[in-house]
């Protein structure tokens, strides 16, 4: 009765997506119990995996106890564990052994080929992913592919099958985000979420809105955001989407409440240190994002990198003074690394040098020299630093730079000023020999084509007409016809309803007299009563 009851709780856990915490202990409880012996071994060893314990999971599956419970469910659940491990050679051998296994265990229950398929569907998408994540992202994409076409019944394997094709398709520049997007309606499918572990549901929460954030469709983002938050408050990559949505949409008051109140929660993040001050600087302030950077703890904070990266931002934001501080404080603090103090002398050297402190600058140079005196390029910068302002120490320092480069009698000034100028391309140098041995080369003679010749011509006759390219009509050999003739004798020559030449002027001098005509008949004409017009009435005939 105490096994069954641990059973029914460790079952109860599970259904209501406790397992991953605490379905693996009860189930272990009853390892010892002769009650369903097989089912308890897989489901424990499930448990443990998604609980975060694959090593646990593998010991499991390894006892010799549990070698007469071995089952294809126990060979997929092993394999996973290994996914856990990122021991990839072992996942895909597990992965093999469950499918031998399932194919073997269900032709022999006698099931039909449709349902061997859609049994074996999961362990397909985790064969895939599996060769994903080992490099082989085009066969991976195939079987995802070839998996989505086949529309199993499984909806969990196609929402895990069009996440895993989105993630490789994202990272290429030219893919269709639209497309993309499309595809994975399929991971938010009505009835889905009870299907998927916490794990995978903000997975493709997070591909969602990283694919929507990435097409600016802010407001869909901001809401995937929001309501994934609610159930992964602690989610730091959603936290950074949710900031980046703020950016992008420009309200940068909220931006900043969210990262308040997340380092509040986690003062030690470095992760949340960082995108704070990405923050400042999308704001274009340059000179708090770097004292947001320096205020991130040491583990960070005393990386040259952030170092360097804040006098940088100082520099660009016009405090100089805050830049040149930085690198000395770096150069006091790390005094115990020879190397690091090095590097940041060096750079403070190269601050000082750009904005004309040229003493300041062989003063720090002077200082590398002293611990690492055969450093060339430390003297040859201070070679440049020095003759500035003091061309006699320059040259002593130069003296001493010849002295570490050798004696320069040998280098032939010449060969070196008629070389050619250094290129990207990687081209296998010719000998001496074979350059004198070169001459100029001749420009091969152009083909000429092949002329087209009539069918059935003969060489011996008479020579193709030239003319056979053009129409009939425009051959010189052409003789119209009467109708043609006719037809052109009709035709109106010229542009219709405008005389030209000859007939428009001898017209227009018509005109003219008629005008001067009528003009001298009106000044001599007596009035009449009326000034309108008679008109004259036709004749009308009727047809009788």
């Amino acid at each position: 009765r105490a096994a069954t009851t641990a059973i029914a709780g460790a079952r109860s856990l599970w259904s209501r997506g406790k397992g991953t915490q605490n379905a693996s202990q009860p189930a272990a409880v009853t390892l010892a119990s002769p009650v369903e012996r097989a089912e308890l071994l897989t489901n424990a060893e499930a448990a443990m995996t998604l609980g975060g314990k694959p090593m646990d999971a593998m010991a499991l599956a390894s006892d010799p106890a549990a070698d007469a419970a071995q089952s294809y469910e126990m060979k997929y659940n092993s394999a996973c564990a290994s996914v856990e491990l990122g021991d990839w050679d072992s996942a895909r051998t597990l992965l093999q052994q469950a499918v031998d296994m399932c194919k073997a265990k269900m032709e022999a229950e006698e099931f039909s080929p449709k349902e061997i398929d859609d049994e074996l569907v999961s362990m397909k998408v985790q064969a895939a992913f599996v060769e994903q994540m080992s490099g082989n992202t085009e066969e991976a994409e195939k079987a995802y592919l070839q998996l989505i076409k086949e529309r199993p019944s499984d909806l969990a394997a196609v929402a895990v099958a069009s996440n895993n094709m989105a993630s490789i398709k994202g990272q290429d520049a030219r893919a269709n985000l639209f497309d993309l997007l499309k595809r994975m309606k399929a991971t938010s499918a009505e009835g889905l979420e009870r299907k998927l572990t916490a794990r995978q549901r903000q997975g493709m929460g997070l591909n969602r809105a990283l694919l929507m954030l990435q097409m600016g469709k802010t407001a869909e983002c901001r809401s995937e955001v929001e309501r994934l938050r609610k159930q992964f408050p602690e989610d730091e990559q959603l936290l950074m989407v949710h900031v980046a949505v703020f950016i992008r949409m420009g309200l940068f008051d909220k931006a900043e409440a969210v990262m308040s109140e997340a380092l509040s929660a986690s003062p030690d993040s470095t992760t949340l240190h960082a995108a704070r001050a990405q923050v400042a600087l999308a704001k274009g302030d340059f000179v708090e994002a770097s004292r947001r950077l320096m205020e991130a703890p040491r583990v960070m904070s005393a990386k040259p990198a952030t170092v360097l990266t804040a006098s940088v931002l100082s520099e660009k934001g016009g405090d100089l003074n805050a830049s040149f501080q930085l690198l000395n404080d770096a150069i006091r603090q790390g005094h115990a690394d020879a190397t690091f103090r090095s590097r940041m002398t060096q750079e403070l050297a190269s601050l000082y040098e750009r904005h004309g402190k040229h003493e300041e600058a062989a003063k720090a140079l002077s200082s590398i020299l002293e611990e690492f005196p055969h450093d060339l390029d430390c003297l040859s910068a201070l070679v440049t630093a020095q003759s500035q302002y003091n061309l006699e120490d320059a040259e002593e320092r130069a003296r001493e730079l010849e002295q570490f480069l050798g004696d320069s009698e040998d280098v032939d000034v010449d060969a070196l000023e008629s070389m050619p100028a250094p290129t990207n391309r990687s081209r296998p140098r010719a000998s001496d020999e074979a350059v004198d041995s070169l001459e100029p080369k001749k420009k091969k003679p152009r083909k000429r084509k092949k002329k087209r010749l009539p069918k059935n011509y003969d060489p011996n006759g008479p020579p193709p007409d030239p003319e056979r390219w053009l129409p009939k009509k425009q051959r010189s050999s052409y003789k119209k016809t009467r109708k043609a003739k006719r037809e052109n004798q009709t035709l109106a020559k010229g542009t219709q309803g405008i005389e030209g030449g000859a007939a428009a002027a001898a017209a227009a001098e018509k005109l003219n007299a008629a005008n001067h005509a009528s003009s001298a008949a009106a000044s001599t004409a007596p009035a009449t009563e009326t000034t309108r017009p008679r008109t004259k009435k036709k004749n009308s005939r009727r047809r009788k």
